[in-house]
């Protein structure tokens, strides 16, 4: 009897590892993620969807460790109805978006943003049932773990935290492949716009599917064209600490300068700009990367990226 119960124990041991690997599972370098955004203001009858990608564009020194540069493809924006408004800045963007750096011996994946310095927590996979999630997936909501159990993807299991979210149901994060919201993207959106992880894909390799979405899990290769091409644009100096120039080609009528931050709210708008040129000053805005957008008779005309040192 007592050796049936040893052999018992031993075979649910084995069972239990293999349904719940505690071995570090990394982001893959090969990996591209495919999001999809959804934005909606009831006020501006404003109703758009954006469809980008992930991938890692190599290595760089942060802070005396490395990390993973965060590259954003060609995004795809559709009005619904209308042409699109821009409603969240931060998601029509592409190019360099953070840097990644996973921390196998604590357990954990952090993000430095651009502009920034210091290493802001991105994913806890130390989490236990009960626990809160912390950090700057979060977006200050309380969101507590419920039940922890783990995926199969490619050929391994990867362990999966399952939460309640503050607005948008039952959530998850999973080891080395994100959030049911994206990758760097907050599980708590905006309020009027949400994302969705539609799918990890390594070297054509499915890893992971996790919703459908109108354009499939494939690279984007067609971006946004605004009216006021890079080479018609400049901004100098950028980075800034004090004040910057922005110069367009063309000339500017009654247009609206707008600055969003990284969550997407707006911190500065200057309204009424006739001409080619037009000085942006820091004010009291903190160091860090901004999303600037010009506008024209309520048509988005030009974006870019500026970034605040000191």
């Amino acid at each position: 009897m007592r050796l049936l119960l040893l052999n018992l124990i031993i075979i649910l041991t084995a069972t239990v590892s293999r349904g719940q690997s505690n071995s570090y599972h990394a982001f893959p370098d090969s990996a591209f993620w495919r999001v999809d955004m959804h934005c909606q203001w009831a006020h501006t009858n404003c109703d758009e969807y954006y469809y980008y990608a992930y991938h890692f564009g190599g290595d760089t020194l942060l802070n005396g460790s490395m990390h993973k540069k965060i590259m954003r493809d060609s995004v795809v924006l559709v009005g619904i109805g209308g042409p699109p408004c821009l409603l969240f800045p931060w998601a029509s963007f592409t190019g360099y978006m953070g840097a990644l750096k996973e921390d196998p011996i604590n357990n954990k994946t952090f993000l430095v943003w651009p502009g920034h310095s210091n290493d802001t927590l991105l994913y806890d996979y130390n989490l236990t049932i009960g626990d809160t999630l912390k950090g700057f997936l979060s977006n200050n909501c309380i969101m507590t773990v419920t039940t922890i159990d783990s995926v199969l993807i490619g050929a391994e299991y990867r362990k999966r935290w399952n939460f309640n979210t503050c607005n948008e149901g039952p959530g998850y994060i999973i080891q080395g492949i994100g959030s049911q919201n994206g990758l760097i993207e907050r599980i708590n959106s905006s309020g009027f716009c949400f994302s969705q992880l539609v799918c990890v894909n390594d070297s054509n390799n499915f890893m992971f599917y996790a919703n459908s979405s109108a354009v499939g899990c494939y690279l984007i290769f067609t971006e946004l064209n605004p009216k006021i091409h890079t080479s018609d644009f400049t901004i100098y100096p950028n980075p800034f600490s004090r004040h910057t120039t922005i110069h367009a080609e063309v000339y500017l009528n009654n247009a609206t300068l707008t600055l969003h931050n990284l969550q997407g709210q707006t911190v500065k708008k200057i309204n009424h700009i006739c001409g080619h040129t037009i000085t942006l000053d820091r004010d009291n805005l903190p160091c860090g990367l901004y999303f600037l957008t010009l506008t024209e008779e309520n048509k988005v005309i030009a974006t870019e990226k500026v970034v605040i040192t000191d």
